[in-house]
């Protein structure tokens, strides 16, 4: 909402712009107060822009920014140590993968582990290895396996629609031809 009044107070500030602009190549500045008060609006305006935009920026910038970490209180070397291996013991419990659940077997034997597609930011590597053209080449072959390809019967219909609509079009054209050649050959 308050883009929309920004937006909207920048359309007036340039149109008072144009207004002064028209004014004063026109030659209307005799001394009549009309030019000096649009010029005072447009001011007025585009200050009032201006405050709007920083406002906007302050408010991103305070929804954007990254909330400050809490620091420890003042402490001696040797506390600060420990705080510090504290702190890195809690990472690494946090990045250490957590054991699997074992689930009960339903039946006695394993069955043989399915090759799994390499995770995407594996893909993505294997994509940016391979140069452009062949990357393009797979893209294109990809594209082309979604299309939904018409059977022989879709083609045959769409291929009559076709071949009755330039018989149509070209009987048109033919009559209009004619007409007018007939009318042209009497008028000289």
């Amino acid at each position: 909402m308050a883009r929309t009044r920004q937006k909207a107070k920048q359309r007036k500030a340039k149109r008072l712009e144009q207004e002064r602009k028209a004014a004063e190549r026109s030659g209307q500045r005799t001394g009549d107060g009309a030019a000096t008060e649009a010029v005072r609006e447009l001011e007025e305006a585009q200050l009032e822009v201006a405050e709007e935009v920083q406002e906007a920026r302050r408010a991103a910038e305070v929804a954007t920014a990254p909330e400050p970490t809490p620091v420890p209180p003042r402490e001696s070397v040797q506390e600060k140590a420990s705080w510090r291996e504290r702190r890195r013991a809690e990472v690494a419990q946090r990045e250490k993968p957590q054991p699997e659940k074992a689930r009960p077997e339903k039946r006695a034997e394993k069955r043989p582990e399915k090759a799994r597609p390499p995770a995407r930011a594996e893909r993505r590597r294997d994509v940016r290895s391979r140069g452009r053209i062949i990357n393009f080449f797979i893209q294109v072959w990809a594209e082309l396996r979604r299309v939904q390809w018409p059977d022989r019967t879709q083609v045959t219909q769409a291929t009559g629609v076709v071949i009755v609509f330039c018989v149509i079009a070209g009987a048109y054209l033919a009559s209009w031809d004619y007409l007018f050649s007939k009318l042209i050959g009497v008028l000289l």
